[in-house]
């Protein structure tokens, strides 16, 4: 099995820095991911985490520079074809609910 592992840092609060956050996920192969973003962009990458990946765990960073950037950790792992194929559409909307959440949490 072909496994990647995709590490994404964004600090900035750009729209660049968020398309190439989606692009990042997008064009992961599979295996892990590990995504690290400003906590408040986990909900603008919701839809590709809710359909492509399983597993799913949301850290805080604790570092300081992480901390005044409220960093978090994704990791997850990517679902497989047949995963996604079977995948309904009220498990993608309950699980988007979940990540559009998380910025306010942290």
């Amino acid at each position: 099995m072909l496994t990647a592992v995709v590490v994404a840092v964004s600090v900035l609060k750009t729209r660049a820095a968020l398309q190439l956050e989606n692009l990042a996920l997008s064009h992961q192969l599979g295996g892990v991911l590990a995504l690290v973003v400003p906590a408040v962009h986990v909900r603008d990458c919701g839809e590709i985490l809710a359909s492509q990946f399983k597993d799913t765990r949301i850290f805080r960073l604790t570092d300081p520079e992480s901390v005044r950037y409220r960093q978090v950790v994704v990791l997850a792992t990517r679902r497989s074809r047949r995963e996604r194929e079977q995948l309904r559409d009220d498990d993608i909307v309950a699980r988007r609910a979940q990540f559009a959440n998380i910025g306010g949490e942290l």
